[in-house]
């Protein structure tokens, strides 16, 4: 029953603030120094103004962060009675803005993996059907081993649930061409910075790139006027027009990052490309210096001489050992 604050600020005046259901109990508290001597005890019944009672659960964060060096999460469902053993349970991973970032699906034995994850902050939002069951979580970093152990029981406020079949929203035009053009001025470099395509949800659609000159183009998705383009907060210097065509090149719809602003977010990414994790092997980087294949072949024709000249040594030495031993042999009998 006993509970320990360690590295505590200087300075400041401060109180103690317990779960409300522990409203009953009293607790005593020593303030210790560097030297381990009691240099003061507060007791709730003596000072009941320096403890306060909450819900607890509003107070908890509502993201973990993943590290430069997670590399992967895995997790599995549990009922009261154990692992739920049952596939197309739909798990998603939400940035702090609400975007969703991955989205994963339990397979038949209830277990479910994220890969290549982005640094930042994040929480879990599951179906509504799904808030009854126990959802437990390892983050892993590049060698397998484990950094975080997240729990729906421990860590609530990291899990959220939403009924999934509401984002099915109406669609405007399928097999729709939405295309956006950036006011640059100059060439971009192309391939760097990334535009999502979501619901307004925040679940992410399609995902594309924007060229030297500005330019992007989802191609074949079902448009509504309702989602949402996600794009890297550098391209926020520049106005965007966006244009919506059908099979025909036909403008069905249009709009610009000045008139609806809404539609359009801008965030930061800092996503990096990471090697899968197996857990039978550890991939490590290695650096190697360029070799000539000239020398690699030199080398190789060195090797085997003098392979060759060992062997005419050991048969010379075992001919002559040979030879004075049949020597010796008939020395003997004569």
């Amino acid at each position: 029953g006993k509970f320990t604050f360690k590295k505590l600020p200087n300075g400041g005046k401060y109180s103690i603030m317990l779960d409300e259901a522990d409203a009953g109990m009293n607790v005593s508290l020593s303030i210790i120094d560097e030297d381990g001597n009691q240099v003061d005890q507060i007791r709730s019944s003596a000072e009941k103004e320096a403890f306060k009672y909450r819900r607890l659960a509003e107070y908890s964060g509502s993201s973990f962060r993943l590290a430069q060096n997670d590399a992967s999460m895995q997790g599995s469902l549990f009922t009261g009675k154990g692992k739920l053993k049952e596939g197309g349970h739909e798990i998603l991973l939400v940035d702090e803005s609400g975007i969703v970032v991955a989205t994963t699906t339990t397979d038949k034995n209830g277990d479910f993996v994220f890969r290549s994850l982005p640094q930042g902050n994040f929480s879990f939002v599951l179906a509504s059907s799904d808030e009854a069951l126990k959802v437990d979580v390892l983050v892993l970093d590049l060698e397998g081993q484990m950094t975080k152990h997240i729990s729906s029981d421990s860590r609530k406020s990291l899990f959220s649930y939403r009924d999934m079949e509401e984002e099915s929203q109406e669609v405007m035009l399928s097999d729709a061409f939405i295309c956006g053009t950036f006011n640059v001025k100059d060439s971009i470099p192309g391939g760097e910075y990334m535009v999502i395509l979501a619901s307004n949800f925040g679940k992410a659609i399609d995902t594309v790139l924007v060229d030297i000159f500005g330019e992007f183009r989802f191609s074949s998705v079902d448009f509504n006027p309702e989602q949402l383009l996600v794009i890297n907060d550098c391209m926020g210097q520049y106005e965007l027009a966006v244009e919506v065509v059908d099979k025909s090149q036909a403008t069905v719809y249009q709009f610009d990052s000045k008139s609806q602003p809404k539609r359009i977010v801008f965030k930061s990414y800092d996503y990096e490309d990471r090697p899968e994790v197996s857990a039978d092997a550890v991939i490590q980087n290695t650096n190697t210096d360029s070799v000539n294949v000239s020398e690699l072949d030199e080398n190789k024709n060195l090797e085997t001489g003098n392979n060759n000249n060992n062997w005419l040594l050991f048969t010379f030495v075992a001919v002559l050992l040979l030879g004075g031993g049949i020597y010796l042999y008939k020395r003997r009998q004569s």
